[in-house]
């Protein structure tokens, strides 16, 4: 009875945070499936450690033994995560910084995690103008892209359309 009791409440502290991070329960599969092998690897057994260690009798004694996975399940969620957004945040914001665009829009990382998986073909992560050339931000790059017009109309603000006369070139 114990271990259901256990496995009950790592299900509920899943429920509650992954939805709090991701908006939804399966996001943080395809989130941990997203990075590249190597990284995937270590932030999974580096979270996993982290979080082993922060539920350990030593470091919470009070916690009763059936609560100790669901901690243990919440905050290995949240350490796979988040790291990870405010690493990418900062590398989002400083290269956009030194781009030195005429216009941008930026949205966090963990704004991007929830709604990508809902709106992967029309969601821009972030978006700069240079010479009214149209730039998004790629995660999977690290860097601003170049757009061609058939997608920038799609996706940008209409002012930015607008003001750069960007039309389609087919």
């Amino acid at each position: 009875m114990e271990a259901f009791r256990a496995a009950a409440y790592c299900l509920i502290a899943y429920s509650l945070v992954a939805p709090a991070l991701f908006g939804d329960l399966s996001s943080p599969i395809y989130f941990v499936n997203w990075a590249p092998p190597g990284l995937r690897h270590f932030v999974l057994i580096a979270s996993a450690v982290f979080a082993a260690a922060i539920a350990s009798p030593v470091v919470v004694p009070q916690l009763s033994g059936t609560m100790r996975p669901a901690l243990f399940t919440a905050t290995w969620v949240m350490l796979t995560v988040l790291p990870v957004g405010f690493y990418a945040d900062w590398q989002r914001r400083e290269a956009i910084s030194l781009f030195n665009a005429d216009i941008e829009i930026q949205h966090s990382f963990f704004l991007s995690i929830r709604k990508v998986p809902r709106e992967h073909q029309l969601y821009v992560h972030s978006a700069a103008l240079k010479a009214c050339i149209p730039y998004i931000w790629s995660y999977r790059n690290m860097s601003l892209v170049r757009i061609d017009p058939n997608v920038a109309v799609n996706v940008l603000p209409p002012d930015w359309i607008a003001r750069c006369n960007i039309k389609r070139t087919h």
